[in-house]
């Protein structure tokens, strides 16, 4: 660890320059693990040669491990939804539909098509499930608990598929719906049995 600061500290002294918001990962002599984020200026004279280093150090060891955290779901995440064969969609309420590739396989789209107007999701919704699945939609938005809902369409390819659904409705401040993130499966198979 002295090695590194001094390191620092001789980099700042012959290039001039800041080291500003570096991450050091130590070990104290107890074992447990720190991470300090550090920022070290240049000291300068009235003649403006380096007389000093101003140093701080903050211990940034909470943030650290939530980040760690939440890279390890992110690194999860992948595995469990081609595990489930789930397609992942978001929809701002005011623009378009977000779809990733696998949920436009489900539907029959090319995987580059991944934002869709909700006329496109809505053309291909089954005419007899339409009516219930906007119904429930709009009771959602309204604030009902979405426990899911099960629907059909038809793909682009002229097949017809059973679609579960899941979502969850993204609130502002003042409780108002702002977005919609949802999970869909084909269940086809299982309807079919």
């Amino acid at each position: 660890v002295v090695d590194t600061i001094r390191a620092e500290d001789q980099q700042i002294i012959a290039t001039h320059e800041s080291v500003l918001n570096i991450v050091q990962h130590l070990i104290t002599t107890t074992g447990i693990e720190v991470w300090l984020e550090i920022n070290k200026v240049p000291l300068r004279d009235e003649f403006g040669n380096i007389c000093g280093i101003l140093g701080t150090a903050q211990d940034v060891t909470q943030r650290r491990r939530a980040e760690l955290a939440l890279q390890e779901l992110n690194n999860r995440l992948p595995l469990a939804l081609q595990a489930g064969q789930l397609g992942v969609w978001s929809w701002d309420l005011d623009q378009q539909l977000v779809w990733d590739a696998a949920l436009c396989r489900i539907y029959g789209l090319p995987e580059t098509e991944q934002v869709l107007s909700w006329e496109t999701w809505r053309a291909q919704l089954h005419a007899d499930d339409v009516a219930r699945v906007e119904a429930l939609l709009q009771t959602t938005l309204a604030g009902e608990p979405y426990a899911g809902v099960e629907f059909r369409i038809w793909r682009t390819d002229g097949e017809l598929r059973w679609i579960q659904s899941f979502a969850q409705v993204q609130r502002d401040d003042q409780d108002r719906p702002v977005r919609m993130v949802g999970i869909n499966r084909d269940i086809s198979d299982r309807k079919q049995t």
